[in-house]
């Protein structure tokens, strides 16, 4: 943290930096000024984040000095948290801090009390002001992903090394719900990145897979280890997010990252070869040691078509498999990923085997499941209580079990997520709450558990592809 001093009275300085410096604040810089026309020329140099100064001094007063940095140098008066200082009680010298925008209006001597407020003050501006500018490159970084921006329209990107940071997902297939709380998380763990020379802007892409971008203020040769350790603990720390990181090398400029993105965003196609949890550096011949994207792309479908449970969707899928070999090192984590994404505790030595077994368990109906208690009665709970504001968290309490521990038993044993399931029966019964006489999208919604007529229309539409006012008339009648 910068923090700037200005007052002609050296005591006065000594006893700030003295309080300053035995509050033990991390990376501390304190700069001083001796009157107004010092004190502009070290805001031009200095940019600090905080500043102290001192109402009256030799020449050009300390109020004046604001007035004319505001008037000529406004970026930098606004990028600083500024606080008066004075030993004269006066309202009229604080009514005209106050129309240059300072925080606060300190009389000497002022209390290290005060002084630790001010510091507080100061930085949780500069999260507030570092979080408006991470939101605007992020919108700027989807606008250059989408090509809807020139390339010379980004000055704010300007004197940057990047580290293109991909994060997957385990098994990447996550309900809405699942994703708010995934992506909520990941902000969490990079808000707390501890090197303050990297700034990360972080968006989305399409497929719902996190993106980050990496920029570091100074050229370094690799990933720092430490900052890359922090990030993947951090993220491991979450049983339900197993997560994988795909890291470039260090792009000179924002314009030739971008350039690379399809190459790199073809790479998703390619998690299932990878450990979870596991870091794999991306060099420039990586995609000649893993197979290319093809065999990917169709396991991800035949998940689809596996997880609707539809015979002849999955025969389409299968037709659809590409000819491509895997190699030994490949192979056997393949398959492990397989096992455990498609749930089928398969003996399978070849890829073709396990497809065959995977095919045969949801292809055709195995009659009624035997289901564990716990999982009976949660579905049970569903099943009484889905017009209530009803989650995981509210069930596991009562069944006392960990939420993390039913969520991953019952989408295992139902091949379904419980908010999948939950959604799905209450949509299912407002279909029918729908085509009753005098029923309305909003009396349906709030009948089977949402307070919201837009959240509930948004998700039956997902779901049946056709909104709920459009159903119920097409229907009614």
């Amino acid at each position: 943290m910068k923090i700037l001093i200005a007052d002609d009275e050296k005591l006065v300085r000594y006893s700030l930096v003295s309080i300053l410096e035995n509050l033990n604040i991390d990376e501390l810089e304190i700069v001083e000024a001796v009157n107004g026309r010092d004190f502009i020329e070290k805001v031009e140099e200095f940019q600090p984040d905080g500043g102290f100064v001192d109402i009256r001094m030799p020449g050009l007063s300390g109020l004046d000095a604001l007035t004319e940095l505001k008037r000529e140098r406004p970026e930098l008066y606004s990028n600083t948290t500024w606080f008066i200082l004075t030993g004269f009680a006066d309202f009229e010298f604080a009514r005209k801090a106050i129309t240059v925008d300072v925080k606060n209006y300190l009389l000497k001597p002022v209390s290290a009390e005060e002084i630790r407020a001010s510091m507080e003050t100061i930085e949780g501006n500069i999260k507030e002001k570092l979080s408006e500018k991470r939101k605007k490159r992020e919108a700027m970084l989807v606008r250059l992903a989408n090509q809807n921006i020139e390339f010379g329209n980004v000055p704010e990107f300007a004197g940057f090394s990047f580290h293109r940071v991909t994060l997957l997902t385990g098994d990447s297939f996550h309900e809405a719900e699942e994703l708010y709380e995934r992506n909520r998380y990941i902000r969490t763990v990079f808000d707390t990145l501890p090197d303050r020379q990297v700034m990360y802007t972080l968006f989305f892409l399409n497929n719902e897979h996190t993106v980050f971008f990496m920029e570091s203020a100074v050229e370094r040769d690799s990933f720092d280890d430490n900052l890359l350790s922090f990030i993947k603990n951090k993220l491991m720390e979450s049983i339900w997010l197993p997560v994988t990181m795909l890291i470039t090398g260090i792009y000179p400029d924002i314009h030739a990252a971008v350039n690379d993105f399809s190459r790199l965003e073809s790479m998703l196609r390619n998690r299932h070869f990878i450990k979870a949890g596991d870091v794999r550096v991306l060099q420039s011949d990586i995609l000649q040691n893993i197979p290319e994207t093809g065999l990917g792309r169709f396991i991800d479908d035949l998940y689809a078509a596996c997880y609707i449970k539809r015979k002849e969707l999955i025969d389409r899928v299968v037709l659809s498999k590409p000819s491509i070999e895997v190699n030994r090192s490949n192979k056997e984590l393949l398959i492990e990923n397989l096992k455990k994404l498609f749930a089928v505790p398969a003996e399978s030595n070849t890829l073709d085997e396990l497809i065959a077994e995977i095919v045969e368990k949801y292809r055709y109906s195995s009659g009624e499941q035997k289901l564990p208690p716990i999982v009976q009665r949660t579905v049970r709970i569903i099943n009484e209580r889905f017009h209530e504001a009803i989650g995981i968290n509210e069930i596991a309490e009562m069944l006392s079990v960990s939420p993390n521990y039913l969520s991953s038993l019952f989408k295992k044993e139902m091949n379904i997520s419980f908010t999948r399931y939950l959604t799905e029966k209450r949509l299912e019964i407002s279909r029918k709450l729908l085509l009753e006489d005098g029923s309305t999208v909003k009396k349906a919604a709030q009948k089977v558990g949402y307070t919201s007529e837009k959240h509930f229309s948004r998700l039956f539409k997902k779901y049946y592809s056709i909104s709920p006012s459009t159903f119920k008339l097409k229907n009614s009648g």
